[in-house]
């Protein structure tokens, strides 16, 4: 029972208060309860933070050192477990005495626990602790004895926990004690607004990197950009972490991810970044709801409109806050207004939030950003380097403080902007001139783009990115494009020009195809020209400072017909894609391309594309006039990425099976390809193979020399009977995919680094499974759908069982005996 009178006021000749070095002191008699009851009670008080000095490291004598009676004075609370033989303990007795006296001396509250041991015989010293003090008046002096005497009487008379032998649970008293002393440690909660929504899941990724049971120095930076709940979600880890913070946990919230790194000034302390993400669908619907709705969910009628307002701000928990508050009370079509105008401007507390990033840029970092918003979200990183590096930008410093700003983020090495974040960045162009679009920097909506054009004025324009898709109201008639031909002489500052059809509209519509003026002559600052669907290529080529040229989809039967320029003057061309071209019949030599990197081709194939040493991906996907590869002129050393799918080829030169380089070798639905060339050692780059629904016999034995190999596709392989012996030297392959090998009937040793996944589907006439099998302990997926002549599960398949996590064995005809049913 806990004590109802455990303090007293101290007196005018009170001594100063020591620095409090622990919340509670924690005196006991070791061989009673040191590794039983005390120690719970220390480990729980310590896992709830409240720090707790045990004095079982000091060496003990006869009488109690300064540095103990130090540590007791220094203490805001003592607990005492009085045991049987706590009496017997003359250094007990000492530390009984003190405490008492700090309780009257220094307003320190004092605990007492009574374990074991009746209360009665403690307070009037009978039983076993009489036999202690009996022994004591021995050998110590009288008057000590009887001050130890009177201290434990008074210490009785305070009451306190009652531990009863083989009565009740430990537990009780121990929590009853803990929430004692925290209700009187009153720690200080931060303040959490109401309906938080998705934190349970975060908030518990992020207290695993607080590693509260390690006794080193942790610092976690939170970052995001404005509104994304990172200050929620810190306030939330320190309340729930609060009563174990000692000081050596430290949580930064931050837009900016280097000011993290400046916290790793040496290597005792442990610096991890937490990125905070936006909310889920379902999550982001649930915030929006108790802000526009008051409960938890859509009202009746209204789930569209929360879905679309969620598909709007994407998970971002201000936004759906704000936006919530704002549809508070309004009718359906009051609403479905608010949302039209949201389209074209961002409510002004959001905006204003995240432009706090934006106006801590410098200049160039600004541009930069304008750039990726208004023309390469979901662009390749490497791709929009080296435009941005045409353009005299420092491109990868910029780049990485738009990351470390959280401003972009980078995913498969893809671009990547918040929503909101690009309709603030659009806000920002705007700002030039809200009303006269030929006046802006840079255009990129449908509107805008026509009206400027009409206006016939447009000097300041940089880019221009128009999605043809996205304008079926209103047709880019050939009057507006007419124009373009008296103003490619006024868009002297234009660098960037688009105009495609986005991902869900990647069929060019025959109606919708543009033709350029003839005469049309390119700015000579142009960088970038994309124009899917066009009719022919306009003549008056001027693009020395080209770096990449797409003609995706075009109509084009020969490139460069009746064009006035050298081919010299595309010196810096990196990219050329023709791909789609159907009626491509002639394409010029790629002898002055030296530069080129990437080729997509699509159409007849010239004999010296060998001679481009600098290429790394060629494209020559769906191209059917391609049946044999042309005469390699000097090496293609640079050449990572060579796709063939759906061509076809018959026979490839041996030359591809020493590119060292090579990373990626795509040669899906190669019907009339027999044949894999023989692979060199030193092809130690190569990482994916895939001859889905190929034509090949049998894979060379030389394949074991690609020790990097990690994909291995081969569904639908029907010709394959067996794999080569050199298979279990793939020691790098991860993903093995031999679905639908239907004359497959066993498969030899595979390497135990093996990890990811082995599907072995419809492989009708597998009989048994490899050897090793068992062996292989990283592998964590097992795929063997209608295997049905495989009729028995290796043993060695149990010792799986910790790395295991899907085992397929649909459609097999396994007896129930066969069936590993520990496993």
């Amino acid at each position: 029972m806990a004590s109802s009178s455990t303090t007293q006021e101290p007196s005018s000749s009170s001594a100063p208060s020591p620095k409090r070095n622990f919340d509670v002191f924690l005196s006991f008699r070791g061989k009673d309860t040191q590794y039983g009851f005390t120690d719970h009670l220390f480990v729980s008080m310590e896992g709830k933070g409240i720090h707790t000095f045990r004095d079982d490291k000091l060496e003990r004598g006869e009488e109690i050192g300064q540095e103990l009676l130090g540590t007791i004075e220094g203490s805001r609370f003592s607990i005492i477990v009085f045991s049987e033989s706590y009496a017997d303990s003359k250094w007990c007795l000492e530390e009984l005495t003190k405490i008492m006296d700090c309780r009257k001396e220094r307003s320190q509250t004092f605990l007492p626990v009574f374990y074991h041991a009746d209360p009665s015989d403690v307070g009037k010293q009978t039983g076993s602790f009489g036999k202690g003090f009996a022994k004591h008046e021995t050998t110590v002096n009288k008057e000590k004895v009887e001050r130890w005497r009177a201290a434990m009487a008074e210490a009785t008379n305070l009451g306190g926990w009652h531990v009863v032998k083989d009565k009740g649970y430990k537990s009780k008293p121990i929590q009853e004690i803990i929430d004692f002393i925290l209700e009187r440690l009153k720690p200080k909660f931060l303040p959490i607004e109401e309906h938080i929504v998705g934190m349970r899941f975060r908030l518990k990724k992020l207290k695993s990197m607080l590693q509260i049971h390690l006794g080193d120095i942790y610092v976690i930076g939170i970052c995001g950009f404005g509104g994304i709940g990172k200050t929620t979600i810190a306030k939330m880890a320190y309340n729930d972490i609060l009563c174990q913070f000692n000081g050596s946990r430290i949580i930064i919230t931050t837009r900016d991810k280097y000011l993290i790194d400046l916290c790793q000034v040496d290597e005792s302390i442990k610096v991890f970044f937490y990125e905070a993400n936006p909310l889920c669908d379902e999550e982001a619907i649930e915030l929006f709801s108790w802000h526009a709705f008051k409960q938890d969910v859509p009202k009746e009628d209204y789930m569209n409109l929360a879905k679309r307002m969620a598909n709007y701000a994407r998970g971002h928990p201000l936004a759906l806050k704000v936006l919530g508050s704002s549809f508070y009370g309004k009718t359906m079509d009051e609403c479905e207004s608010e949302l039209d105008k949201l389209k074209k401007c961002l409510k002004k507390e959001v905006n204003d939030l995240l432009r706090v990033s934006f106006d801590g840029l410098d200049d160039f970092e600004k541009d930069v950003f304008l750039y990726i918003a208004c023309f390469f979200i979901w662009t390749d990183k490497d791709f929009v380097l080296k435009i941005l590096d045409s353009c005299n930008l420092c491109e990868t410093i910029g780049i990485l403080v738009l990351q470390d700003r959280c401003l972009i983020t980078i995913v498969n090495n893809g671009v990547q902007m918040h929503d909101l974040i690009q309709q603030m960045d659009w806000t920002i162009v705007h700002e030039k001139d809200p009303r006269d679009p030929s006046k802006l920097s840079r255009l990129w909506d449908p509107n805008d783009i026509h009206n400027a054009f009409l206006a016939k004025k447009m000097k300041n324009i940089e880019t221009i990115s128009l999605d043809l898709s996205r304008s079926k109201e209103m047709r880019f008639t050939l009057e507006v494009f007419s124009n373009m031909k008296n103003m490619s002489a006024k868009m002297k500052n234009l660098r960037l020009l688009k105009v495609y059809y986005s991902a869900h509209h990647n069929q060019t519509r025959k109606e919708d195809k543009i033709c350029l003026p003839i005469d049309f002559e390119f700015p000579q600052n142009l960088r970038y020209f994309h124009w899917e669907g066009l009719e022919f290529f306009p003549s008056n080529l001027q693009g020395q400072n080209l770096v990449p040229l797409n003609l995706k989809s075009s109509n084009i039967i020969e490139l460069w017909e009746g064009i006035r320029c050298m081919l010299q003057d595309l010196p810096n061309l990196k990219f050329l894609d023709l791909s789609d071209s159907q009626q491509l019949m002639k394409i010029p030599k790629f002898t002055t391309m030296q530069n080129l990197e990437r080729l997509n081709l699509q159409g007849k194939i010239p004999n010296i594309i060998g001679c481009l040493g600098a290429l790394e991906t060629l494209k020559l996907l769906g191209c059917l006039k391609f049946q044999k590869f042309p005469k390699m002129h000097g090496s293609m050393k640079c050449l990572k990425t060579l796709d063939l799918t759906c061509t076809p080829i018959k026979k490839l030169s041996n030359i591809i099976g020493c590119l060292g380089a090579l990373e990626f070798l795509p040669l899906l639905f190669c019907f009339n390809l027999e044949k894999l060339p023989k692979f060199q050692s030193n092809m130690g780059s190569l990482v994916s193979l895939n001859l889905v629904n190929s034509a090949i016999k049998d894979l060379p034995s030389s394949i074991g020399h690609l020790n990097q190999l990690s994909e291995l596709k081969l569904q639908g392989y029907k010709n394959l009977t067996s794999l080569p012996s050199s298979f279990y030297k793939l020691k790098s392959l991860g993903d093995c995919n031999l679905t639908g090998c239907s004359n497959l009937e066993a498969i030899p040793k595979i390497m135990e680094d093996m990890e990811h996944q082995l599907s072995l589907d419809n492989c009708g006439n597998l009989e048994t499974l490899p050897n090793n099998i068992g062996q292989l302990t990283r592998l964590d997926t097992l795929s063997l759908v209608y295997c049905q002549k495989l009729h028995k599960l290796l043993d060695t398949l149990r010792r799986l069982h910790c790395c295991l996590t899907t085992l397929d064995i649909r459609g097999c005809n396994l007896s129930e005996e066969a069936i590993l049913g520990d496993l």
